[in-house]
């Protein structure tokens, strides 16, 4: 009977760290993106993601718009919508310039194959720069 117990702890032991180490896996995809933006509010982009991993979703931008003529930095604000209701936010939005180019976390602890999709806002009228980009985990 011991060497019975021996094994179920084992066992245990064993379960209890696959679980620890699947967790683990806090960004189980990362994915570079870019978008453009409009004058006139957040643009919904078509992509839909899928989690593949317990985590968060996070972006660390790596192009914003450029400065303007005036020397004022310009943002980039984003958040996570929802995959079917683009209009429901699923996270708070997020905002970058180009003295904070971190990487800042949308959502945390989101469950396996949670699908969503990105939504920005951002211009610089006096350069016409629309475009932007990042890598985002998920």
């Amino acid at each position: 009977m011991k060497k019975d117990l021996r094994i179920s702890f084992a066992t245990v032991a064993f379960a209890s760290m696959l679980i620890v180490t699947s967790g683990t896996n806090a960004n189980a995809t990362s994915a570079n993106i870019t978008g453009t933006t409009t004058t006139t509010g957040w643009v919904i982009y078509p992509t839909v993601r899928t989690t593949t991993g317990l985590g968060r979703i996070s972006l660390t931008p790596n192009n914003l718009f450029k400065q303007n003529s005036s020397g004022s930095l310009s943002l980039l604000t984003a958040r996570v919508v929802d995959d079917q209701s683009p209009v429901t936010w699923s996270s708070n939005a997020k905002t970058w310039d180009q003295t904070n180019l971190a990487r800042q976390t949308f959502i945390s602890g989101i469950a396996a194959n949670s699908r969503f999709r990105m939504s920005a806002t951002g211009y610089v009228p006096s350069s016409n720069d629309t475009t932007w980009g990042g890598v985002l985990d998920y």
